[in-house]
């Protein structure tokens, strides 16, 4: 249950930063301007947060849509010891 309200929450903001990113290029600012001031104002971070705000605006604009969220969603590699077939071929070489 967390971790779904904690992905809301991070989707809610994403789309808050895009909604005034956009407002703001609107308004005549600049992308770099703009995603720096929702960086430090919403998310109190800085240069990497700014350059994620222009990644999402630009994806939003260009297919109106959010980017997906795949943090934690990456395929997960077993070690090749935890195959028992392979650790008892081995056992055997050695």
């Amino acid at each position: 249950m967390k971790a779904s309200h904690e992905i809301f929450t991070y989707n809610y903001l994403r789309f808050l930063s895009i909604r005034r990113f956009v407002q703001l290029l609107l308004e005549g600012q600049g992308k770099m301007d703009a995603s720096s001031q929702i960086a430090k104002t919403i998310w109190d971070k800085e240069d990497y947060m700014a350059k994620c705000i222009q990644r999402w605006g630009d994806h939003f604009i260009m297919k109106g849509e959010l980017l997906v969220y795949r943090q934690g969603k990456h395929m997960k590699l077993e070690s090749l010891v935890s195959d028992e077939d392979f650790a008892e071929d081995c056992q055997l070489w050695l």
